[in-house]
């Protein structure tokens, strides 16, 4: 329950608990390590070591992942939306078109994750390290990356709008047709951002 007020009056916001995850589902998770369109909503999976999973279009929306190992997992079409992955390892992960809305991804592991064709809308994605990474037709608006390294990742074609590169290294990035050849750059965030270029300080009046 939240409060807020309006005018002179306080108004009551009551969030209905998030639909409770299929235990079952969790228990073939942990057992086998492949759950592929399951229904793990809200689980607390966090320290699991589930490198190598197989997780195709399961829901995790709302789960737990603090500190999680899901190297080389294939979690295409997975939903991550507002997921707690604090600190979580997801190398070589597989998360084409999946779902990161909200989601909060700080100091994640990234190196070498396919995420074409994923949603991050407003995803945390502060100190995370995104080397390597094909964010080809991603849609980031809004997210937050400050200070994460994007060295040599594939940015080709992806939607910027309002993200944040305040101290973010993009040297060696693919940046054709998601930065200079189109007007997402413009509304973008750079601030002390790394560029091959040198160091971009175009939006540092935003941060002021």
């Amino acid at each position: 329950m939240r409060a807020i007020l309006v005018g002179f009056g306080l108004v009551l916001l009551f969030h209905a608990p998030a639909a409770a995850f299929n235990e079952s589902h969790l228990k073939r998770l942990l057992r086998l390590n492949v759950c592929e369109g399951c229904d793990l909503r809200g689980a607390d999976l966090a320290g699991a070591d589930l490198k190598g999973a197989n997780l195709k279009a399961a829901n995790l929306s709302e789960a737990d992942l603090t500190g999680t190992d899901l190297s080389e997992a294939d979690m295409t079409r997975v939903n991550l939306s507002e997921v707690e992955a604090t600190g979580a390892r997801f190398v070589g992960v597989n998360l084409s078109r999946a779902n990161l809305t909200e989601a909060f991804f700080t100091e994640v592991d990234l190196t070498r994750s396919n995420l074409q064709g994923a949603t991050l809308l407003r995803t945390e994605l502060e100190k995370s390290v995104l080397t390597s990474a094909n964010l080809r037709d991603s849609d980031m608006r809004g997210a937050n990356l400050m200070n994460a390294n994007l060295q040599k990742a594939k940015l080709r074609s992806a939607r910027l709008t309002g993200a944040n590169f305040e101290k973010a290294d993009l040297t060696g990035a693919n940046l054709k047709n998601a930065f200079y050849d189109l007007a997402d750059i413009k509304k973008a965030l750079l601030c002390r951002t790394r560029l091959d270029t040198g160091i971009e300080n175009q939006g540092c009046n935003q941060t002021n």
